[in-house]
C-alpha cells in the first residue's frame, strides 16, 4: 500500500473516532489511539443492544452466563459477608425469596453456598443485622451492605452483560 492510500486509512480511522491525528508532517503522522469506551460507532451498538434485550427482562438465576455477570457484578464478593467467591462455594441467591421474588438482576446476589444456607428465608435487611451482631462484617461493612442493597432495589447495580 502507498503513503497515499496509507494516509487515507488513517484519516478513515479518525474520522470513525478510533484515532486522532495529533500532527502531521511531511516525514509522517503523530497518532493518538483513542479509548474504545470514547469512540461513537462503540457507544450506539451497546446502546442499541441493551434497547433490544431490555435487562430487567433477562433471567439472571437460571442462565449460567448471566449468573456469572452476577458475580462480577460483586467482584466476586459474597455480597453479603463479602468473603471471596470461588467456583466450588459460588451460588446465586433471591434478596426477596420466590414466589414473591424475580429472577432480575435486582433480586439476585452472588454469595457463598454457606451465606446462602445461614440466610435461608431471611430478609436480606435481617441477614446482615445477623452478620454484623455476629463480628461477620464490621459497623462500616454493614452500612455498605445496605446501601448497596437500597442500590440493588432501585436497579442501580446493573451487571454488564456485554463485556
Amino acid at each position: 500500500m502507498g503513503i497515499s492510500a496509507t494516509r487515507d486509512k488513517v484519516y478513515t480511522l479518525q474520522e470513525k473516532g478510533f484515532i486522532k491525528v495529533v500532527d502531521s508532517t511531511p516525514t509522517g503522522l503523530r497518532l493518538q489511539a483513542v479509548p474504545l469506551s470514547d469512540v461513537p460507532s462503540i457507544q450506539k451498538s451497546e446502546q442499541e443492544a441493551e434497547e433490544l434485550v431490555p435487562l430487567e427482562e433477562l433471567d439472571f438465576y437460571t442462565d449460567p452466563i448471566l449468573r456469572t455477570k452476577i458475580r462480577e457484578r460483586e467482584c466476586n464478593k459474597c455480597f453479603y459477608s463479602l468473603q471471596k467467591i470461588t467456583d466450588e462455594n459460588f451460588t446465586i441467591d433471591h434478596v426477596i425469596s420466590r414466589p414473591e421474588g424475580t429472577n432480575s438482576y435486582n433480586n439476585v446476589v452472588a454469595t457463598t453456598k454457606v451465606m446462602n444456607t445461614k440466610k435461608s428465608n431471611m430478609k436480606a435487611e435481617d441477614f446482615l443485622r445477623t452478620l454484623f451482631r455476629d463480628d461477620l462484617l464490621s459497623e462500616a461493612e454493614f452500612h455498605e451492605r445496605l446501601k448497596a442493597l437500597e442500590q440493588l432495589r432501585a436497579w442501580e447495580l446493573k451487571p454488564n452483560v456485554l463485556g
